[in-house]
């Protein structure tokens, strides 16, 4: 897992926004899910180092890395601040995000 954080940092440093990335992210994203609270006690700088790419690469993406990409980026950046522990409403908003109920019924 720390390679692929070096990966992101890596990516997200030349300004690489593309699929190769945003797959990165989301790898990122269920290994972190499971093994976060642990990295955080043993790996936290290397922890820090990624979620500021994170916060950049939401920053500078142009759009590139998409919808579904920036949103599990957030999904990280709360799940961390939550001490790795989700709420129940955390959970099934990610499960059930309100953008795509909205779409199955025409509203947008």
């Amino acid at each position: 897992m720390l390679s692929l954080m070096n990966q992101i940092n890596a990516s997200v440093k030349g300004g690489l926004f593309n699929a190769q990335l945003a797959n990165q992210i989301f790898v990122l994203c269920q290994q972190l899910k499971f093994s976060g609270q642990l990295l955080e006690q043993s790996h936290k700088n290397e922890l820090n180092r990624v979620f500021v790419s994170l916060r950049q690469a939401c920053c500078r993406d142009n759009g590139q890395l998409g919808t579904p990409c920036r949103l599990k980026m957030m999904e990280l950046v709360e799940l961390r601040a939550m001490g790795w522990r989700p709420s129940l409403a955390h959970t099934q908003y990610y499960l059930n995000r309100p953008e795509q109920q909205q779409q199955q019924i025409g509203i947008f």
